[in-house]
């Protein structure tokens, strides 16, 4: 039998090319790339993700909705010791408090450290994980991942807020269920997950997103998968800094730190996360 195909997430890719093509010319434009090193504790990992994109400025305005407005149009990659997961995306914000984006990429899995190992029995506990990664049972397989999520944002006074639904289909080419290794779930096959994101933080130094800046914010991070029925809930509270500018003056850096703890997981319920981004930007400002 073929494998579903997401045809939301490739109507809304198709719909984000035609809504890029009906705004007005461009105020300017120039090339940006982003990396981020993230590193967790549960289960352990690293990982580089970066976007590569030309990004164009859609007006040239001051006016408070229309400021930020930009279009980005690149490559997207994510690379960790045991993944690659090259892919194309496009990303709009039409407004300045909403962002949305559609991506498309290629996994491709070494089969290291038990990365996409099958466990037909849905039995994928702590201890099962670890005795994967140690007999390096992963599959070397691969697949795609369609993606699409929007943003709502927004600043005011001190305060910064941010609501964000991800969606995501998996078309493997491994029989499952197996464990992703990124985002730490039993998925099936042809599965899709659904995850809310909610933050809300006031900025206790500096001025919002400026070198010098301190935020601490709470956030609440909600997963769930369609076939195999895994929910996970992970509140918690993250620092978030820019360094002075005469401390570190390249690629306009970001260090975010998280701890928090798995309120609802099917195994490690009331157990601690903690996880680290850096995050560096160069940008030709258009």
């Amino acid at each position: 039998m073929p494998s579903r195909r997401p045809l939301a997430a490739r109507t809304l890719l198709a719909a984000a090319l035609l809504l890029a093509a009906g705004f007005p010319r461009p105020a300017s434009a120039g090339l940006r790339h982003t990396s981020a090193l993230g590193v967790r504790n549960d289960r352990l990992g690293l990982g580089v993700f970066s976007d590569t994109a030309w990004r164009w400025r859609l007006f040239d305005s001051e006016h408070v909705l229309l400021r930020d407005t930009t279009l980005d149009v690149g490559v997207v990659s994510q690379l960790s010791p045991a993944t690659l997961h090259p892919g194309v995306f496009v990303e709009v914000v039409p407004v300045a408090v909403l962002k949305l984006r559609a991506s498309v990429q290629r996994l491709q899995y070494f089969g290291w450290f038990g990365g996409l190992s099958s466990y037909p029995d849905g039995d994928w506990s702590p201890a099962r994980l670890t005795e994967s990664s140690r007999e390096h049972s992963g599959d070397r397989a691969g697949g795609y991942l369609y993606d699409a999520r929007a943003t709502l944002r927004g600043k005011v006074w001190r305060f910064v807020f941010s609501l964000e639904g991800q969606r995501s289909v998996f078309d493997f080419e491994a029989p499952g269920p197996v464990h992703e290794p990124v985002s730490d779930l039993l998925v099936s096959a042809d599965d899709a997950l659904t995850q809310v994101r909610a933050t809300l933080g006031v900025v206790v130094h500096g001025e919002v997103q400026r070198p010098g800046s301190l935020m601490v914010a709470g956030l609440h991070q909600y997963f769930r998968t369609d076939d195999t029925e895994v929910v996970r809930h992970l509140p918690g509270l993250a620092v978030v800094a820019k360094p002075p500018t005469d401390w570190w003056s390249t690629g306009d850096p970001t260090l975010a730190v998280l701890g928090g703890v798995f309120a609802v997981d099917p195994y490690r319920e009331g157990s601690p996360y903690i996880g680290s981004l850096l995050t560096l930007t160069f940008s030709e400002d258009p």
